[in-house]
């Protein structure tokens, strides 16, 4: 069963985490923007566990880095990666 809502310090770790850890919330981002609301929780779980999943994935800022998102999924390394 998925969480209601997702830790945000949970996603930054992903995050920070490296390509994998990044890769893995592109994986639930996708899993939460497809799937039909469970019973067990809300549209606006859903919707805020997609904000924060987001989030997390610009780097914990509300500008979007398509550059980045990118980046990642093109398999390619970022700044962070690059240690910029």
């Amino acid at each position: 069963m998925k969480p209601r809502l997702y830790d945000e310090k949970v996603l930054k770790s992903l995050y920070d985490s490296g390509y994998e850890g990044r890769e893995n919330l592109l994986s639930k981002l996708e899993s939460e923007k497809t799937m039909n609301v469970p019973d067990d929780r809300t549209q606006e779980e859903k919707d805020k566990n997609i904000d924060m999943i987001e989030f997390a994935l610009n780097g914990g800022v509300r500008n979007t880095r398509k550059d980045i998102l990118e980046d990642i999924k093109a398999g390619l390394p970022d700044d962070i990666d690059k240690g910029e």
